[in-house]
């Protein structure tokens, strides 16, 4: 499988070091290069890691049977919807989209392609989760703390889809029922989206 990555901040210079050494060791698997619109970024990932540089994600579609969708969220609707109308595979960061009727539409082009789509919701395969989940039995109450410090790494979109969303998804994986009832406010301190959630 020819795999390329769009993308070339921290995580799609995680996705193209991951994907390099996968190659090396699968013969099934070929990183078929990377794209960002900052050319000079992927100029230099492309460099440290010895991969081909598109100067498009036309270029690098035709090149590659499935793509990493690694910017920010809100370019992710569009370049899957394009990637998607060419029958692409698709892993795309979470989270899948910033509006629920756009991660609908990417749902529905992917039924219509017979292709697949993957969201980077990582914390479920999270090996401390796997040790103690079978412990775990049939939860009645959860709360979820993530406590880090403010990073203007992701300001297009709130604190709820870029971070807690991983708590969400490690909830609705737990829990083998309908949820009751949820509780949360947020607040907007250092940016135009809320930072701040609970």
């Amino acid at each position: 499988m020819r795999i390329g990555v769009i993308g070339t901040g921290k995580l799609g210079e995680f996705h193209t070091k991951l994907l390099g050494d996968i190659a090396i060791e699968s013969p099934d698997v070929h990183l078929a290069g990377i794209f960002d619109r900052d050319s000079l970024r992927a100029e230099e990932i492309a460099g440290k890691y010895g991969v081909r540089q598109f100067d498009s994600i036309e270029q690098l579609a035709a090149n590659c049977d499935a793509t990493v969708i690694a910017t920010t969220t809100s370019t992710h609707f569009d370049i899957a919807r394009q990637l998607l109308g060419e029958k692409k595979h698709l892993f795309i960061e979470k989270p899948i989209t910033a509006t629920v009727e756009e991660a609908d539409e990417l749902i529905r082009l992917e039924e219509e392609n017979g292709v697949r789509i993957q969201v980077g919701h990582i914390e479920r395969f999270n090996p401390a989760l796997r040790a103690v989940e079978s412990y775990i039995g049939e939860p009645m109450y959860i709360q979820a703390e993530r406590l880090s410090g403010f990073s203007l790494r992701v300001t297009d979109v709130s604190v709820v889809l870029d971070l807690m969303i991983h708590d969400i998804d490690l909830v609705l994986s737990l829990i083998k029922s309908d949820i009751k009832s949820i509780a949360a406010s947020g607040v907007r301190v250092f940016s135009n989206e809320l930072d701040m959630a609970t």
